[in-house]
């Protein structure tokens, strides 16, 4: 076996650097969260081309968060005060 050489000994701990450095893990991926009171039968067109982009977009999904019609403000104003505010309404509006 040949010894290590300076730029081998270099290559491994600058690979090893790295692989823990927290750039190089995996990203989590990107949640995108679509609010609307369709039910999932009228959202499969939509539902359809969600699915499209996020094969074409690997580390992005599209979740639906489905809420009635009646209740439609009241799910608003809730997940505003909680913080937890969907990235895209689609609300039905005369």
């Amino acid at each position: 076996m040949r010894p290590m050489t300076k730029l081998t000994a270099y290559a491994i701990t600058l690979l090893s650097m790295l692989a823990i450095a927290p750039g190089a893990r995996a990203q989590e991926p990107v949640i995108l969260t679509f609010a609307a009171h369709d039910t999932d039968t009228d959202m499969a067109p939509l539902t359809a081309c969600f699915h499209r982009y996020e094969a074409g977009n690997p580390g992005i999904r599209i979740a639906y968060r489905q809420t009635p019609i009646a209740d439609v403000m009241q799910s608003v104003m809730t997940s505003q005060v909680a913080g937890a505010s969907p990235d895209i309404y689609n609300v039905y509006s005369i």
